[in-house]
């Protein structure tokens, strides 16, 4: 009987335990990525394909939570251009303070943007979390 205390009580502790370090919503990840057209400086339409005259551009990083203490890294990757294959034209990284669960980069170039497929690639903490791929066309 004072083993299946004991069992029940380590087994409480360890799920609280984990409970505590996961958060309501598990581990952070980062939920998706989002292409938005700029209006003003700030965050206008959501878009999947660009035109190359939509410059700037917003890429915006969803969390699944606050993310206190979590860096974020995203790098906006051209596929398969004239210049070479998996081209990062940009790398932005930033440390999240707890009261953001998304952040919102603002791109741009000091030309219209080249017609290609881009990919953005999310990561916390050094880890690769998510990709997306969208393009730019006429």
């Amino acid at each position: 009987m004072a083993y299946r205390f004991l069992f029940t009580l380590a087994s409480i502790l360890i799920s609280g335990a984990i409970f505590t370090a996961c958060g309501e919503s598990g581990p952070l990840k980062v939920d998706g990525i989002s292409i938005a057209l700029d209006e003003n400086g700030k965050k206008g339409d959501t878009v999947g394909v660009l035109k190359p005259n939509d410059n700037p551009f917003h890429a915006i990083i969803h969390l699944n939570q606050l993310g206190s203490g979590a860096t974020v890294r995203m790098d906006l990757v051209a596929i398969g251009v004239d210049q070479g294959k998996d081209l990062t034209v940009l790398s932005e990284r930033r440390d999240l303070g707890g009261i953001n669960n998304q952040l919102d980069l603002t791109i741009s170039l000091p030309r219209p943007w080249p017609i290609a497929t881009y990919r953005i690639d999310a990561y916390l903490n050094d880890s690769l979390s998510l990709s997306r791929e969208f393009k730019v066309q006429e």
